[in-house]
């Protein structure tokens, strides 16, 4: 296990769909959007739409939410034999999903233009592999780009009930994991290392590590609770397959895979704890945000005698795993920052002009 997963209990029905939505679609492979998204990302750290511009222009055509005159030619619909038409429908969805189309749009087409300007290639086997990992985090967001087998004929149901309460298509999607493909490719292309990140990560993978297995609660009540099991005698694996609110990692009796001190994935405080004590020790109640942990050493292991010039591609494939999501965040924030864009339409306008006032 993962100790990154210390921090994601898992979770179930709706809200696990909720949070796991993002990830999928707007960001697990990040891209750095700013959107509306409060209680959609795993890790609930995702950005805030800016605050809204006061638009005081009269030219300014509000979205006809009522009805009105419509000639045949524009009506697509009937309700009791009043015509709906495609203005009215158009405008709906201008003022409601616009906008945050509009810039998938913008991202994309200036990522294929910035692909082409720099001679790198994406084919349809890299939006196939962009899916895939998309799909991958879908069903273990640790582990997107990893190899680990998952049930893609499950996954994909989930997809299509995340789709479903989003209100997105199946084309939308595509659009954004075609986008990621082309940010992706134009990061890996350009991403350099230098000396000291290859020497710091080095230390963490090959250094003096630890591994423990841990518990996770809810509360300092139950953590209290289950530190007198463990006095007790009782047996820490067995402990926390059944009382870790940790649904991915308790089920495996709580164990992490081996950390440095100053692994970026592990709570400071939690790595602290796990060096000081020695192999066999279980610590008191850690407090880390609002989770407790009781960590138990499973065993300690020296620094590796290979030197970094023997690992340098294993070196170089974690940093590339590490830095490419947020190379991509501040790539899709460039693009989209520096595009020249004009609305014509004036719903469109309206609203583009409240997320990003000043851009127009």
């Amino acid at each position: 296990m993962n100790p990154a997963e210390i921090l994601q209990p898992e979770l179930r029905g709706f809200a696990r769909i909720a949070c796991l939505a993002l990830v999928c679609l707007f960001a697990g492979t990040g891209c750095g959007e700013k959107r509306d998204t409060s209680g959609n990302s795993v890790t609930g750290a995702w950005r805030d739409r800016p605050p809204k511009a006061k638009t005081t222009s009269s030219t300014t055509r509000a979205p006809d939410l009522t009805g009105g005159a419509s000639d045949s030619a524009d009506t697509i619909a009937f309700v009791n034999g009043t015509p709906i038409s495609r203005s009215r429908v158009v405008d709906l969805l201008m003022a409601g999903h616009g906008v945050g189309i509009l810039e998938q749009i913008v991202v994309l087409e200036r990522a294929k233009a910035l692909a082409t300007e720099q001679g790198v290639k994406v084919t349809q086997a890299d939006i196939d592999a962009e899916f895939d990992r998309s799909l991958r985090s879908l069903a273990s967001p640790l582990h997107a780009a990893g190899n680990e087998s998952f049930d893609r004929d499950e996954t994909e149901r989930i997809l299509d009930e995340v789709l479903a309460r989003r209100n997105v298509s199946r084309a939308e999607c595509m659009a954004m994991v075609t986008r990621n493909a082309y940010l992706r490719a134009i990061c890996n292309a350009n991403i350099t290392f230098t000396d000291e990140q290859f020497a710091e990560e080095y230390q963490r993978a090959f250094g003096p590590r630890v591994q423990v297995r841990h518990i996770q609660l809810a509360s300092l009540s139950e953590a209290e609770h289950v530190a007198g099991l463990l006095e007790t005698g009782g047996d820490f694996a067995t402990i926390a397959e059944g009382y870790s609110a940790n649904l991915r990692t308790g089920p495996a009796g709580g164990l992490l895979r081996p950390f440095a001190i100053d692994d970026p994935d592990v709570p400071r405080a939690l790595a602290q704890a796990a060096f000081k004590l020695g192999e066999g020790q279980i610590s008191d109640p850690i407090r880390d945000g609002e989770w407790y942990h009781i960590i138990r050493v499973e065993r300690h292991l020296p620094a590796d005698s290979r030197t970094i010039n023997q690992v340098k591609g294993e070196l170089e494939r974690r940093l590339r795993d590490r830095l490419i999501e947020p190379a991509m965040q501040t790539l899709y924030r460039s693009l989209f920052e520096q595009a020249d864009i004009r609305v014509t339409d004036p719903v469109l306008a309206e609203e583009f002009a409240k997320k990003h006032p000043g851009r127009q």
